[in-house]
């Protein structure tokens, strides 16, 4: 059995209860449920939380996740490579971090043009009511060649106005690969650039969530805030947060919420109509449904909405 490895791990997560298959169970260092139900297996080297649904392919993208020393990576992933046939890559030989670019064919959106693919996006984001103010202020762009042709681009900045990533959404309705995003880490803070972080913050799920919402809206692309986005959450001086995720994520926004309230932060959990998200019902409907939500969340409430969803 690799104790070392469980050694390792136990630094950077806490302490594990491991059985003979090579199976550890853990406290969730994500959504810190009660009972040990984050698994790790040593030979694998995969981890799933069965309660928020965390998942990590290997121990080298978990360490980064959890914002572990650089050396300290480096000592685990030798020691699971020396033991382990699943051996680990680090994203370059030199570990550095991967550049991101917008896509050399990106097009501005705002801009008429004369292409046929164009006038698709101008539907594409019409319908979704994006106007052509959105467009200049998240700078959205399209391709209309190249690996991400047919997409809309919604790129991300930091609060450097150095790009973070990029969101590519394809324009046509029956596309069966909706989202092709870049392979760098999405552990950053999506719109860092637009945010104020002494007034009240709107988490929602997607970037047209968040340009429906406005000011201060942060997507955090998916059902599961990043690390180090919940770390300028709860480091910020502002204490008021809704949580404004889609209807069939309750108990998401519960688990989301129950750590910023631990954390001491005033949350409001916003909750929508059901099968309707702040895209579809649209900047004036989802801000009065805000405006509306005047009730600061208890643990009642983080109850209900974890038990009935």
């Amino acid at each position: 059995m690799q104790y070392k490895i469980v050694t390792l791990l136990e630094r950077i997560l806490n302490d594990g209860i491991v059985s003979e298959d090579g199976e550890c169970s853990f406290f969730c260092p994500f959504c810190h449920h009660h009972k040990r139900k984050f698994t790790l297996n040593i030979f694998s080297g995969k981890s799933h939380c069965w309660v928020c649904n965390k998942k990590f392919g290997s121990v080298l993208y978990l360490a980064k996740a959890l914002s572990t020393d650089t050396e300290y990576i480096r000592t685990l992933v030798d020691e699971f490579n020396s033991t382990s046939n699943n051996k680990i890559k680090y994203g370059n030989q030199n570990n550095e971090e991967v550049a991101i670019h917008l896509p050399y064919e990106c097009k501005p959106a705002h801009i008429k043009q004369t292409d046929i693919i164009y006038r698709h996006v101008k539907k594409y984001l019409s319908d979704r009511g994006i106007t052509t103010n959105h467009m200049m202020r998240y700078s959205i762009g399209y391709c209309e060649t190249g690996p991400y042709a047919n997409r809309v681009i919604v790129p991300s900045f930091d609060s450097d106005c150095n790009l973070n990533y990029f969101i590519a959404r394809d324009i046509f309705p029956n596309s069966s690969f909706k989202y092709k995003n870049p392979k760098v880490s999405k552990d950053i803070v999506m719109f860092d650039n637009t945010l104020y972080w002494d007034d009240p913050i709107v988490l929602v799920e997607g970037v047209f969530d968040a340009i429906s919402v406005g000011i201060n809206a942060i997507p955090i692309l998916g059902k599961m805030i990043q690390p180090m986005l919940m770390n300028k959450l709860i480091t910020s001086k502002n204490k008021d947060i809704y949580v404004c995720l889609d209807s069939d994520a309750k108990k998401v926004a519960s688990i989301i919420a129950s750590e910023l309230m631990d954390n001491g932060k005033n949350v409001y959990l916003v909750d929508l109509p059901e099968d309707k998200d702040p895209s579809d019902l649209g900047h004036i409907k989802i801000n009065e449904l805000i405006r509306n939500t005047t009730k600061q969340c208890t643990f009642s409430d983080i109850m209900k909405w974890r038990i009935y969803g």
